[in-house]
Formats: structure tokens, sequence, C-alpha cells
């Protein structure tokens, strides 16, 4: 058979976007407002009294209030001691059939015998108080504030697409090439 027969092949062509998936994350967060605990002390003074009135005392060192007493107090013995004294002479003197006479009175009111000791001065002790006053403790509580902010996660999905499309279109072509041919007619 005398038939050429030509063809071609078609070819498609593909335009082919690929998909891309976006996605945006927004990380969750805590937030936190801390407020620290805090302790308060509060402690008074300790209060300390010394009194060494007695201490000076026994050195001769009094106060004027001390010191008025401590005379009036001496005074106050040394006239009861001579007016005994005194009442006591006049008491020798009237007993005269006891062979007392003013030769032994003036006798006995002559000098008299001083006495010495030796003291460790001051001799008392000092009176020490002290006071202890309550220590005052006072706790403020601290506070925690959470504030969370969620995380997002956003996604955009931007589809992929295939397009086909005809890069050469398939032909097929048939010819006849002989010289023979029937005629009908």
């Amino acid at each position: 058979m005398d038939l050429r027969i030509n063809q071609q092949d078609g070819l498609i062509g593909l335009n082919i976007k690929q998909p891309d998936f976006n996605m945006r994350v927004k990380h969750p967060r805590v937030n936190l407002d801390i407020k620290a605990p805090q302790l308060e002390i509060h402690q008074p003074a300790v209060r300390l009294e010394i009194d060494q009135t007695q201490c000076f005392a026994d050195a001769g060192r009094r106060n004027i209030a001390d010191f008025a007493k401590h005379r009036r107090d001496l005074a106050y013995a040394a006239t009861m001691e001579a007016i005994a004294q005194i009442a006591a002479e006049g008491d020798m003197l009237g007993a005269i059939e006891k062979g007392i006479n003013v030769a032994d009175v003036a006798r006995m009111q002559g000098p008299d015998w001083q006495e010495f000791d030796i003291a460790a001065v001051p001799s008392h002790r000092p009176i020490i108080d002290f006071f202890v006053q309550p220590v005052d403790v006072r706790l403020i509580e601290g506070k925690v504030l959470v504030n969370p902010d969620r995380g997002q996660v956003k996604g955009h999905l931007d589809w992929g697409r295939v397009n086909v499309i005809w890069r050469q279109k398939p032909a097929i072509d048939i010819e006849y090439v002989g010289n023979k041919f029937d005629k009908m007619t």
C-alpha cells in the first residue's frame, strides 16, 4: 500500500505551582507581676538604768537631797550623843559618894582615840536594771499575679495548582503516495 502516514505526538506542558503553607506563630508568654514579701522588724532599744547613788555615798559624794539627809542624820546623832554625854557627866558629878570628881570628868573628855579602817570604796555595787521591750515583727505577704498571654498559630495555605497545556497538539497526516487508484463514477 502506498500510504504515507506522518504522525506527530502530542506534547503537554504542566504549569505547576507548588503549594505553600505559611505559618505565623506568636509564642505564648506568661507575665508575672511579683511583689516581694517584706518583713518589718521594730525593736525598741533596751532601757538600762544604773543607780550609783550608794556607790557615790560610800565615797562621800552624795546628791543634794541625800547629802542634806545624811548631814541631818549626823547632826541628830551628834546631838543625841552630846545630850547623852552631858547627862552622863551630870549623873557622875551628882554621885559624889562614888568618888568621881571634876578632874576625872575632864580626863574623860580628853583626846579621843581615832579608829582607822581600810576598806575598798565603794563597798556597794551599783544597782543595774534593764527593761527589755518585746520585738514587733510584722510580715507583709508578697503577691504573684499571673497574666498569661496565649500564643497563636495562624496558618495560610496557598493551594498548589497543576495546569495542563498543549505544547504540541497531536496530529496524524495520511497521504496516498501511489499512482494507482480506482475511480468510481
